[in-house]
C-alpha cells in the first residue's frame, strides 16, 4: 500500500514532519473517523482543501464542481438508497471519452495511489472534487427518486401505521361517492324544499366560521413569570447525543446545550 504518512503530510501542508503527520494519524485512527474529516475538524482546515492536497499527492486533476445532472449520460441510480451516502464515484460521458468524478476518504486515496502505478493513464479518467460536490449532485440527480423512496419508506417498513391501507379501494370510493351525494343534495336542498336538509347545510356553512369567530373573541393568556426555584429540588437530567462521523457537530452542540436554562451539575464531553 502507498505511504499513508506521506498522505497525512500532503493533507496537513507544507512544512509537516513525519513524525507529526504520524501521529496525527495514530490519534484520527484512534478516534475512529476518516483521516481526512479528522484533520478538516481538528485544524480548522475548509474540507475543499483537505481534498485538493489529497488530490495533489496523487497526481490526480481537482475540480471545485461538477457537470449539471441533465448532461450526464451515465446517470447514478442505486438499487439501495440507504447506501447513498457511501457512493464515491459518479461517471459521467464527456465527448468520447468517460470520466470519473470521486470524493475518496483516506484509505481510498492510497487505494487510488496504488492503481496509478498499475495503470498511469487512470489519471485521464478520474477528477477528484469535495465530498459535499458529489453529495448535491447525487441529492440533484436523484433528487424524484429520492422523493418517492422516502414516501414508501413508511408503507413499506410499517403497513398497518399508514391510514391509506387500513382501508380498501372499494370503502375509499364509496366515501368519496357519498361527500359527494351528499354535497349535491345539500346544494339542492333550498331549490326543492327539503326542509330536512337544511340543518346539515347550516351546519357544514356556518360552523367553520363560528370556531374561527370564537378564537378571535377568545383572550390569549398572558405570560406570567416563573417562579425561582432553587436548584437543589431540581430534577437531574442526563442528556445523551449520539454521533456518527459528525465530529464537526461536536463543538456546535456543546454550546447549544450550554445554553440550556437549566443548572448544571457537571459539564462533560465524551
Amino acid at each position: 500500500m502507498s505511504d499513508p504518512v506521506g498522505l497525512m503530510q500532503a493533507v496537513l501542508g507544507l512544512g509537516t514532519g513525519r513524525s507529526t503527520a504520524a501521529n496525527a494519524l495514530r490519534k484520527a485512527l484512534a478516534s475512529g473517523v476518516d483521516p481526512l474529516h479528522w484533520c478538516a475538524v481538528h485544524f480548522r482546515n475548509p474540507p475543499h482543501r483537505i481534498m485538493q492536497r489529497a488530490a495533489h499527492w496523487s497526481s490526480l486533476p481537482f475540480a471545485e464542481a461538477m457537470p449539471p445532472p441533465e448532461l450526464d449520460a451515465l446517470r447514478p441510480s442505486p438499487l439501495r438508497f440507504d447506501q447513498l451516502s457511501g457512493i464515491r464515484l459518479v461517471a459521467h460521458r464527456r465527448e468520447s471519452a468517460a470520466l470519473a468524478y470521486t470524493a475518496p476518504d483516506f484509505f481510498g486515496f492510497l487505494r487510488i495511489a496504488d492503481a496509478l502505478k498499475r495503470d498511469p493513464a487512470l489519471r485521464e479518467r478520474l477528477c477528484v472534487v469535495p465530498y459535499d460536490v458529489l453529495r448535491d449532485h447525487l441529492i440533484e440527480s436523484l433528487s424524484s427518486d429520492l422523493v418517492h423512496a422516502s414516501r414508501q419508506t413508511l408503507p413499506r417498513h410499517w403497513p398497518f401505521a399508514t391510514a391509506q391501507l387500513d382501508l380498501t379501494k372499494p370503502m375509499r370510493w364509496g366515501f368519496a361517492l357519498f361527500m359527494v351525494l351528499l354535497t349535491a343534495l345539500v346544494v339542492v336542498a333550498p331549490f326543492t324544499q327539503q326542509v330536512w336538509l337544511i340543518p346539515f347545510w347550516v351546519t357544514a356553512m356556518v360552523l367553520p366560521t363560528m370556531l374561527r369567530l370564537a378564537a378571535l373573541a377568545t383572550p390569549q393568556r398572558s405570560e406570567r413569570a416563573g417562579r425561582a426555584v432553587a436548584s437543589e429540588v431540581l430534577p437531574i437530567y442526563s442528556v445523551l447525543v449520539p454521533l456518527r462521523d459528525e465530529a464537526n457537530m461536536v463543538d456546535q452542540l456543546c454550546a447549544s446545550l450550554a445554553r440550556l436554562d437549566y443548572p448544571a451539575l457537571c459539564r462533560k464531553r465524551m
